[in-house]
């Protein structure tokens, strides 16, 4: 993986972890996604600005979800394409448990910006 979107991946995870929505605002491309899938059954798609909107709607509440232990397994970078392959242990309020990203990367304008972020947990949890 490029340096650069090292340190862009990285930056990302700090944002998301602390709920900082004006560094996730600026990572999402026009067209982003999240799409999460759980064991438990849960699944939602949520687009960049109804993850803002929940994370600036909850400020006053929101609590920081760092990971214990966070892994790169696999970056690629093809033209202005990136994919990034994470796991993550995290509490997500039911105790610490794996999480499975795929983050699908796009240069635009020379600034990468996260195009499509899919997650696998073992319980639903969204944004709480």
């Amino acid at each position: 993986m490029s340096s650069e979107l090292e340190q862009v991946v990285e930056q990302y995870v700090k944002a998301a972890d602390q709920g900082d929505h004006a560094a996730l605002e600026a990572t999402y491309s026009p067209d982003f996604s999240n799409i999460r899938v759980a064991d438990d059954g849960g699944r939602a798609q949520l687009s960049g600005d109804q993850i803002l909107f929940i994370l600036k709607a909850t400020a006053k509440t929101w609590r920081p979800r760092p990971a214990r232990e966070t892994k790169i397994h696999h970056a690629q970078v093809a033209g202005d394409w990136g994919e990034v392959l994470i796991t993550r242990l995290r509490d997500l309020g039911h105790g610490w448990e794996p999480e499975f990203l795929t983050l699908i990367w796009r240069k635009i304008a020379g600034k990468w910006l996260l195009s499509r972020e899919f997650v696998h947990q073992r319980r639903f949890a969204v944004l709480r």
